[in-house]
């Protein structure tokens, strides 16, 4: 997913609603700023805290990092765990979003 396209959704409320936003960074980075509206999950907590996840297996995912391979590896555990609709979207690195503390 381009950063336009996730940028375009945490500014429209009705497409906000529909989707989760994960970010897969590590809690520090997450810390020092992240995008609006989405959650911390490191990658390497993701199948540990799965079942939270469960709420939202029919809802649109979307996964973001720094450069998009924590985000992909991310992507690929939930694809493991049965979650179809699943975004990866490019990283804070490569796009430039408006972060929040």
């Amino acid at each position: 997913m381009k950063g336009r396209e996730l940028d375009s959704i945490i500014r429209d409320e009705s497409k906000l609603k529909d989707v989760l936003i994960i970010d897969v960074r590590p809690e520090e980075q997450f810390a020092n700023g992240h995008i609006e509206h989405s959650i911390n999950i490191p990658t390497s907590k993701i199948l540990d805290r799965i079942e939270e996840l469960e709420e939202y297996r029919e809802k649109h995912i979307i996964l973001y990092c720094n450069t998009g391979r924590n985000s992909a590896k991310a992507y690929n555990i939930l694809k493991e765990e049965g979650f179809n609709n699943i975004s990866d979207a490019e990283g804070v690195k490569q796009y430039s979003y408006n972060l929040i503390k």
